[in-house]
């Protein structure tokens, strides 16, 4: 039972921060293409990757919930959506300076690391008390 529950977490998490991750290098570049293009564009690409997101989220939640039941997943769902942000703006920051040598200003970057920190604090706290 123990190694269905850590498996069912770190397979959750691991695919949750290689998508945060990942989702930040191609909005850097889809950020830098979209500047370089003189076709000014009115569709809303930001709908679409709140979309995918959601549905990482749902797939990872599903991961939980047939691991650890819909009680003990919900802890650990709130710990991978505040994390979220932390990791992706990681990547969207360095993937835009290599593109373009110049940095992203983001006015809530002081905001990102306590949520991550609670996100994984969360978690491990879960973690323990449920053993």
């Amino acid at each position: 039972m123990f190694n269905m529950i850590f498996w069912s977490i770190t397979i959750a998490n691991i695919v949750w921060i290689l998508y945060s991750i990942s989702e930040g290098v191609r909005e850097g570049f889809f950020t830098h293409y979209k500047n370089q293009c003189k076709r000014n564009s009115e569709y809303k690409c930001s709908n679409i990757f709140y979309l995918q997101r959601i549905i990482v989220l749902l797939t990872t939640s599903s991961i939980l919930i047939s691991g650890l039941g819909l009680l003990y997943s919900i802890p650990f769902i709130l710990g991978q959506i505040s994390m979220f942000n932390f990791f992706h703006k990681i990547s969207l920051k360095q993937t835009y300076k290599k593109i373009n040598s110049e940095d992203i200003k983001d006015d809530k970057e002081k905001l990102y690391k306590p949520l991550v920190i609670s996100g994984i604090a969360l978690q491990v706290f879960v973690y323990i008390f449920m053993l």
